[in-house]
């Protein structure tokens, strides 16, 4: 896949308003070249689901990368103030990801070893 212009298609929606797809290549390109090699077949490059699986790969690990980001405090209680971060963002990210998974499940291979060719 070396148009990813579907994949930052997606991964913008996913984004939602006011933030840049762009602003966050790294992310969308990191997803397509850890999936691209898990295909089964070249053809499969092409399929929708591939490119919304790339997409929520690099939604899941921009909002991981944000809930583990320097100084970040899940929850404290100070006296009888307390706070809990919001973590709905990344619970979310999750859930998509999962639901592109088993979408891709037949086109990609599970990660065990297998002899292509000799």
């Amino acid at each position: 896949m070396t148009d990813y212009s579907r994949v930052y298609e997606v991964f913008a929606m996913l984004l939602g308003d006011g933030e840049s797809a762009e602003d966050y290549s790294a992310f969308v390109e990191n997803a397509v070249s850890c999936i691209i090699p898990t295909l089964k077949d070249e053809k499969y490059i092409e399929d929708e689901r591939v490119a919304t699986l790339c997409a929520c790969s690099a939604y899941y690990k921009l909002r991981l990368t944000e809930a583990t980001g320097a100084g970040y405090v899940a929850s404290f209680k100070a006296g009888d103030v307390s706070y809990t971060a919001d973590t709905s963002a990344l619970d979310n990210a999750e859930r998509l990801l999962s639901m592109a998974e088993k979408q891709c499940s037949e086109l990609v291979t599970d990660g065990g070893f297998s002899f292509r060719a000799v």
